[in-house]
């Protein structure tokens, strides 16, 4: 049972180091409405950046609490 509880917590690492990527690099590729704000200078689009971090906490929980079990 260890075992299975160190492969999981490393694939869960890898999970969370690859969500955060995607939210600070995928909303970078959405199209930005004009504004004056700085994620309008950078070329952020904020929705797109927490409807992905709300994607990736919901899986995340959902593969977490399958796992407690």
């Amino acid at each position: 049972m260890g075992s299975d509880t160190k492969s999981f917590n490393r694939l869960f690492i890898v999970y969370v180091v690859c969500s955060l990527a995607a939210v600070f690099y995928l909303p970078l590729l959405v199209a930005v409405a004009p504004s004056t704000s700085p994620s309008y200078l950078f070329g952020y689009n904020n929705r797109a950046g927490i409807a992905l971090l709300l994607t990736a906490v919901v899986l995340g929980a959902v593969w977490a609490k399958g796992q407690a079990r």
